[in-house]
């Protein structure tokens, strides 16, 4: 009980130097952090911004494969 931390009284303002967009500039990042916080805010924000290029590129297979469909339905050889 005594390893306990509250979280409202030790709550970290946390403004990141830069936002990565790579796998590079996240290692990097997290690298100079100057505190735990801030490195797993850049963890959260880098694996937001994976999970929507994931959702991005399923949208984009998506609209292909419906185009493919829509030509062979309308062009059959």
């Amino acid at each position: 009980m005594a390893n306990q931390i509250d979280s409202k009284e030790n709550t970290v303002a946390i403004e990141p130097q830069h936002y990565p967009t790579t796998f590079k500039e996240f290692k990097e990042a997290v690298k100079d952090a100057k505190s735990v916080e801030e490195a797993i805010w850049y963890l959260r924000y880098y694996q937001a911004n994976d999970i929507g290029l994931i959702i991005r590129l399923n949208l984009l297979v998506v609209l292909f494969l419906l185009f493919v469909t829509i030509i062979v339905h309308f062009f059959p050889q």
